[in-house]
């Protein structure tokens, strides 16, 4: 009860910006402080939002080469901007590219697995429906 209560009241403190329109998602994300992550996003801190410059939380996890972080965000839905990948890509650095293709292999498994398991549920029933009507 108690975290509730202190988890509602906060959230909107996660949103405040600092003069460059930094959160501290973004200060955690570029510091590589998972467990601040995770808690920040418990607290539902919006995972994509921009500073000032037009860079979330991942972006500024991939230009601080936090490729752990930067990994975890993906897998927690983190979008990364299309500026952040070409910045990388003109400094010829490719893993930020790998590391996002990777991620929406994942997820597009992830949707497929959870479409397989939809199914054999939902044939589990009928089957289950037809035997009772026997």
């Amino acid at each position: 009860m108690v975290v509730v209560i202190i988890t509602s009241l906060t959230v909107g403190l996660f949103e405040q910006t600092d003069t460059f329109g930094e959160t501290a998602l973004i200060h955690a994300a570029r510091a590589a402080a998972h467990p601040a992550i995770r808690f920040l996003l418990d607290a539902k801190a919006d995972l994509n939002k921009m500073d000032n410059t037009g860079r979330n939380a991942v972006s500024h996890a991939a230009t601080s080469d936090q490729l752990e972080t930067v990994r975890l965000l993906l897998e927690l839905g983190a979008a990364v901007p299309e500026a952040t990948i070409e910045a990388h890509e003109a400094q010829g650095s490719f893993w930020l590219p790998a590391l996002v293709k990777e991620a929406q292999k994942n997820q597009e498994d992830e949707e497929a697995n959870q479409d397989y398991l939809e199914q054999i549920e939902t044939e589990r029933l009928e089957e289950l429906a037809a035997s009772w009507l026997q």
